[in-house]
């Protein structure tokens, strides 16, 4: 089998434009679901070429391109090229629809639409704040201060994900808090990247030699997060943490680890909520099953109480952006950089918007066909 590093052409989003993106002319022959990234192989031209994890990574027929594949694909040049890859748990339930795809008949080099979107969750570590050590804020931040945001973004996410993700997901733009409407000195704990300032709160709060502690998470879970497990295990060690990584069963996972019951640290997604309070009380209020890091604080309280109570929608917002003010140097949770996912239709696929959310009626409300 031949990867795209084998070509010599391994474009990221930078690298090519992606309405020149075509479907792959013949059938797909496996799906290899792995635990760390997963393979689509089809047959194209006759020949087996086989594609690595990557969402818009690109196979190019030969053929076509007249063996020199050193150069940008130019927009509408007739290539060959393998769809986009789903990797993980998700592979398995997208092999009917390449296969589909296949079967439509779309000829090489037909146009299609690729359009990124934010997701709406967030990725997060979250502590026994209710427990040594992570009870000491200076920790927390610490915690905060040795996650390399924009390199995360940069080398695995191409540049595309949200560095600010949270409380609130990127994708809730109408709740979001921009950093920038914040106070630097607060927002520097929320994303920013210091891990010699890290090292001295560490030993301001005791810890001079850092400190050991386990990171309980699943391994199953979609790219990127077997990658962010051990970039955050190796990020904390740089500062004097020792991270233990601690996969679990997912069963036992999801029923204690995921609803706050682990010791000291852990790592994951949270559940793509639709409604901004899910984010704040729900993650925040003491004994709701999604407040993961134990968070227990009397000022924070009074304001999610009140922002679920007040109808009006700006008086609303108000209060949920000083939630947000409030939140940004208290790092109850870590919050790490919150990855694009891609819609990609053809051009007869009039109107169509993407909308999280649990149903397929938002997503279809306003399309049509123009063929």
């Amino acid at each position: 089998m031949v990867g795209t590093s084998d070509f010599g052409f391994a474009p990221s989003a930078s690298d090519w434009q992606r309405e020149s993106v075509g479907w792959i002319r013949g059938s797909v022959e496996s799906v290899e679901v792995g635990p760390v990234r997963s393979v689509f192989v089809a047959k194209i031209d006759g020949v087996d070429r086989s594609l690595p994890e990557g969402s818009i990574a690109l196979v190019v027929s030969i053929d076509e391109v007249g063996g020199d594949l050193s150069t940008k694909v130019a927009v509408g040049s007739s290539v060959t090229v393998l769809i986009p890859v789903w990797t993980g748990a998700e592979a398995p339930q997208y092999r009917d629809y390449v296969d589909s795809v296949v079967r439509a008949g779309l000829p090489a080099g037909t146009r299609v639409l690729v359009t990124p979107y934010k997701v709406i969750g967030v990725g997060h570590i979250y502590m026994r704040t209710d427990q040594p050590p992570f009870n000491d804020v200076r920790v927390r931040r610490a915690v905060s201060l040795a996650i390399d945001r924009k390199a995360w973004n940069d080398a695995l996410l191409f540049g595309e994900g949200c560095i600010d993700s949270g409380p609130i997901p990127c994708a809730m733009t109408d709740w979001k808090l921009d950093a920038a409407k914040m106070d630097p000195a607060k927002v520097k704990t929320l994303v920013g990247y210091d891990p010699a300032e890290a090292k001295r709160l560490l030993a301001q709060a005791g810890h001079p030699k850092g400190f050991t502690t386990p990171m309980f998470n699943w391994p199953g879970y979609v790219s990127p997060w077997r990658s962010y497990y051990e970039l955050a295990a190796e990020a904390l060690g740089k500062v004097g943490i020792t991270v233990e990584l601690k996969p679990e069963e997912y069963g036992k996972y999801i029923s204690t680890t995921y609803l706050g019951k682990f010791e000291k640290m852990a790592m994951g997604p949270s559940t793509p909520f639709t409604e901004v309070d899910d984010f704040l009380y729900g993650t925040h209020f003491p004994e709701q099953p999604n407040n993961r890091s134990s968070v227990a604080d009397a000022e924070l309280n009074k304001l999610l109480v009140a922002q679920r109570r007040e109808l009006d929608p700006k008086k609303r917002k108000e209060i949920v952006d000083e939630i947000q003010r409030y939140l940004a140097d208290k790092q109850y949770y870590v919050y790490v950089p919150q990855w694009p996912q891609y819609v990609s239709h053809p051009p007869y696929v009039k109107g169509f918007k993407h909308h999280d959310g649990y149903g397929l009626g938002l997503r279809l409300m306003y399309t049509w066909l123009d063929k």
